[in-house]
């Protein structure tokens, strides 16, 4: 029995190391909510606790499937991933860099 469960995915380092797109990023979570976290429906998601460890949200429709659960982020406010892919020397004007 739990309170909490928490869903540590470091996304960034999946996406570099990996070299995922956000499409396919979107694709791991969205199989990893609905198929792999077994708790998750009893609550809505509302006890799971997931990590951003980057500046953006590496789960493009998020708000489809993880609304009511909980955050921790290293921004206040993480980018939205949705037009373009991680952080490159290719999409750095993406990111104000």
């Amino acid at each position: 029995e739990a309170d909490f469960f928490f869903v540590p995915v470091y996304a960034a380092c999946v996406m570099t190391k990996e070299e995922k797109q956000a499409a396919e990023m979107d694709a791991f979570y969205k199989g990893l909510v609905t198929e792999k976290l077994p708790y998750f429906s009893d609550h809505g998601g509302q006890d799971h606790i997931f990590l951003w460890s980057s500046e953006t949200y590496d789960f493009p429709s998020w708000v489809d499937y993880i609304q009511d659960s909980i955050f921790l982020s290293v921004e206040a406010t993480p980018i939205e991933c949705t037009d373009f892919d991680f952080f490159s020397e290719e999409t750095a004007d993406n990111f104000g860099a």
